[in-house]
């Protein structure tokens, strides 16, 4: 085993004092959830091995259903002698019965294994799409478009299906993204290719557009050849993937709540919730409104272009190629930022209101240019708000037939928009196709709002689940039912992130929960002036203290020592190694590595800071820092000066740092009132250790039956048993690991319950430790609230910004002092018998590595004035760049 560094005697020379229940606190006595490089090179060798046939697949199969929008413009309709409505109802024909086979083929697929069925389908349309080319009479042609519409009405339902067996929901939007924007390379690529074919024109007494049709539908053929021998059906059968790599694509799958085993079969029961699911429907009717935008414009881009101008057929084609290849290149770079993001209807939203706009520049009576414009803007608007709905909705469903069922529906009532969009177009109402583009404005929009209503929804669902308050619909159930609820359990959440949970233990993020949602800023109100600004902050990310990090490896020489084989989600231990080599320099230091380095972490705050407050710091000679004694608090103030200030601030004298020692004989002029406040720590019953007494009692309540998981459910009975302080190091070094690389294998050995208890533990610990549950934590923060009051009095003549820096021992008493964090359900008493859902009080969004409390001084003039006209000053609270609370300054 690879995991256990050589420990320098320094760091194992360090006992857990005051601390031997697994605490790791800074009191003076931590979307990737998995390994970071592991995860990125799985990812990357499934998509070298998927994405180019998944991608080809779907723009052949595109290409070969609005290919005749291109025919139309090398004699199609002449040559068939098409009349009336009969171009429209070939085109339309197609989506009638690729409508009708959507659904039936889509929960077939996993049953007749993936490659088979998608080589299956693919040869066959190709076969089909090629023969298009020498039908000689209008009902050949309605009987090739018939058949198409049943053989490719598996393929892009199928596709999606099969995306999601292999990606999680923070993958998979690049990668219908991918899937997605070969629609739009059809187009382009669709354009280029009839252009060059259109030469051929007469080659073997075959008109141009005879050439299109067979020379575009050949290569599907061979496509789907090839397909049979490559593409694996599922993980677990991937010929390219070894056992490991297997086990970790089942792990990064199961991070979310409702990817269990059974889930990832088909059950009829599924299909039936789905059948009897609004939100499905909700999903189905608005992607029916930005389908009729998709088909209406892809089949008919080049006679909407012909139309603006007197072009030639070549320079048409040329100029849908622009339009296409727009679409494309925006919603790949969106689809990157949805996964990264987790945002799916804030970007729907957008851009539909673009493709509406776009729509309402080509119906105005403007020139040829100004119309190209809005197609420009159609183009940029349609594959997001096209395109990423079919990534929302499966990654809302985690039970594979309810998915299934509802991916094919999607895209069934999609394709019905198909049936309409031709006959929105009519040839008699050219150029400008006034009504059609007018229908299609009003869909899309439509479907907006519907999308809307849906990211609202999600939010305000997710917002309830967050705080317990359907908790009561699974009252009773094991973990494993709830598990098995998929989507309608309470622990199923879109806008769960384990980052957000880690007890203090994680980096900084944004502040969750409050009562105030109101993003902070730099800018003034309206009428009010922010003339003085006050931050007490938490220093950077940190490696773990010594005390922690000597019981970290106290753990894994146990588990070294036993020289056995690890398994089930311990077995990553076999190759692991921990994350720094050298405890004696790294440990209680700040991290220097990864996305969460805590030195970049305190620089950018800095920046930040410099940029929201500029007009207060240009207006003072010199800012003013004061860091408590430590080495990390010390280093967070520097880079965070060095942000503020510039990498010259202290020899240029912008910025002045003084340290105030963390000993006893301070009194009150402390920055640390624990270490000088001598009845807190001289009381043993509700001083300094009230809160590790606390978190005892609840660690025993949480973690038995964890280690009992970990040591006989997963064969690990080699091990012994565990602690309680030694299952609670593990939950540790997922935070502290994150904090270094960036991500930790310890964070899947836990489920979202193990977390949420983790983090109640990490709340129990501080509440009642230097919190509002302990009886001096009122008088230890009143130090720094009085000394700022006196400032806040004075105003701005007494300076602008004061930057204090700290522990998270330090900050608890100080928000208890403050006030904004009563909880008129709990206080002063959290329970320690299970978890308090509906809290007020939580670590993970207060206090977390850099986390900050900011008070705003606010001079209001103006509506806000007094009576007599005079200003009036207010206090602003913000924690962790959320406006929490706003204060009379009296």
């Amino acid at each position: 085993m690879a995991y256990y560094p050589e420990a320098k005697a320094d760091a194992e020379s360090q006992p857990p004092t005051r601390n031997p229940l697994g605490v790791d606190g800074d009191d003076q006595s931590d979307i990737s959830l998995s390994d970071e490089k592991g995860a990125r090179h799985l990812i990357w060798k499934i998509d070298i091995h998927i994405i180019p046939f998944v991608v080809l697949l779907y723009l052949f199969s595109f290409l070969d259903r609005v290919n005749i929008g291109n025919a139309r413009l090398y004699g199609l309709e002449e040559d068939l002698g098409l009349v009336n409505n009969q171009y429209q109802v070939a085109v339309s024909i197609l989506f009638v019965t690729y409508c009708l086979f959507e659904v039936p083929s889509n929960l077939m697929i996993k049953k007749l294994k993936p490659s088979r069925y998608i080589a299956s389908i693919s040869i066959i349309w190709g076969i089909i799409a090629t023969l298009t080319g020498i039908t000689q009479s209008y009902g050949g042609l309605i009987a090739c478009r018939v058949l198409l519409g049943v053989v490719e009405a598996g393929l892009f339902p199928g596709l999606m299906t099969y995306l999601t067996l292999f990606y999680s929901k923070r993958e998979i939007a690049l990668r219908t993204g991918y899937l997605f924007s070969s629609a739009a390379a059809a187009g382009a690529f669709g354009g280029l290719l009839a252009y060059g074919i259109g030469f051929m024109d007469g080659v073997a007494g075959l008109r141009g557009w005879r050439w299109i049709m067979i020379i575009e539908g050949i290569p599907t053929v061979g496509l789907g050849v090839l397909t049979w021998f490559f593409l694996a059906d599922e993980p677990d059968t991937a010929y390219y993937l070894n056992d490991d790599e297997k086990a970790m694509v089942v792990r990064l799958r199961r991070r979310h709540v409702g990817q269990t085993p059974s889930a990832q079969k088909f059950h009829w029961a599924d299909v039936k919730e789905g059948a009897l699911d609004w939100r499905i429907y909700a999903f189905c009717i608005a992607q029916f409104g930005v389908d009729t935008m998709l088909y209406g414009y892809s089949t008919f881009l080049p006679t909407i272009i012909k139309g603006m101008g007197n072009w030639s057929t070549a320079e048409v084609q040329a100029l849908t190629i622009p339009c296409y290849a727009l679409g494309a290149i925006v919603y790949l770079a969106v689809a990157w930022l949805s996964d990264r993001t987790q945002r799916r209807g804030i970007f729907i939203c957008i851009f539909a209101v673009i493709s509406v706009v776009g729509y309402g520049v080509l119906i105005s009576d403007s020139s040829s240019g100004v119309h190209y414009f809005g197609a420009l803007l159609i183009a940029l608007g349609l594959y997001v708000t096209v395109g990423l709905p079919l990534a929302w909705l499966p990654t809302t469903l985690p039970r594979y037939g309810k998915r299934t069922f509802a991916t094919g529906l999607q895209l069934t009532f999609g394709n019905i928009s198909g049936v309409m969009s031709p006959f929105l177009y009519k040839t008699q109402e050219a150029p400008r196709y006034v009504r059609g583009n007018a229908v299609t404005l009003s869909l899309v929009g439509f479907a907006g709002v519907v999308y809307g209503l849906m990211w609202w929804y999600y939010h305000y669902k997710n917002k309830r689940r967050q705080q317990g308050l359907e908790d009561e619909k699974i009252a009773g159930m094991t973990d494993e039912a709830i598990e098995e609820l998929g989507d309608y359990s309470p622990r199923f959440n879109d806008d769960w992130n384990l980052l957000y949970h880690l007890g203090g233990n994680g980096p900084w993020i944004e502040k969750l929960d409050g009562p105030d949602d109101s993003q902070i800023s730099g800018s003034d109100l309206d009428g009010c002036v922010i003339d003085q600004v006050h931050m007490m902050s938490r220093h950077g990310a940190r490696y773990p203290t010594k005390s922690a990090g000597g019981r970290h490896l106290a753990l894994l020489d146990r588990i070294h020592r036993a020289n056995v084989k690890l398994n089930g989600t311990l077995s990553f231990l076999n190759n692991w190694t921990y994350f720094t080599d050298d405890p004696s320099r790294d440990f209680e230091q700040l991290t220097t590595t990864g996305p969460y380095a805590g030195t970049t972490q305190s620089y950018s705050t800095g920046k930040q800071f410099a940029a929201r407050y500029e007009a207060l710091a240009s207006n003072q000679v010199c800012t003013n820092l004061w860091a408590s004694d430590c080495t990390r608090v010390i280093q967070t103030a520097r880079h965070f000066a060095a942000g503020m200030s510039g990498s010259s601030w202290d020899a240029s004298r912008k910025a002045a740092l003084e340290i105030i020692p963390e000993t006893s004989d301070r009194g009150a002029d402390t920055l640390t009132p624990g270490d000088t406040c001598l009845r807190y720590i001289d009381d043993t019953e509700h001083g300094h250790d009230y809160g590790i007494k606390m978190l005892a009692r609840f660690q025993q309540a949480y973690i038995p039956a964890i280690a009992a998981r970990l040591i006989e459910a997963e064969g690990n009975q080699a091990l012994g048993a565990f602690s309680n302080a030694e299952v609670y190091s593990m939950q540790e070094m997922c935070g502290f690991e994150t904090l270094v690389r960036g991500s930790s294998p310890w964070c899947e050995v836990f489920g979202r319950d193990d977390w949420e208890n983790f983090e109640y533990a990490r709340d129990l610990l501080h509440y009642y430790r230097a919190g509002p549950g302990n009886p001096y934590a009122g008088a230890m923060g009143w130090l720094w609230l009085d000394a700022t009051t006196s400032l806040l009095r004075a105003g701005p003549g007494a300076g602008t910004l004061f930057f204090s820096f700290v522990h998270d021992g330090d900050i608890a008493p100080f928000l208890t002092a403050l006030d904004v964090m009563k909880d008129p359900k709990y206080d002063p008493a959290l329970p320690v018998t299970h978890v308090a859902r509906d809290r007020v009080w939580r670590t993970s969004s207060v206090m977390p590595m850099g986390g900050r409390i900011v008070l705003e001084r606010m001079t209001c003039l103006s509506e806000v004035a007094g009576a007599d006209g005079t200003a009036e000053s207010y206090l602003r609270v913000s924690i962790n760049d959320k406006i929490f609370s706003c204060l009379n300054n009296q």
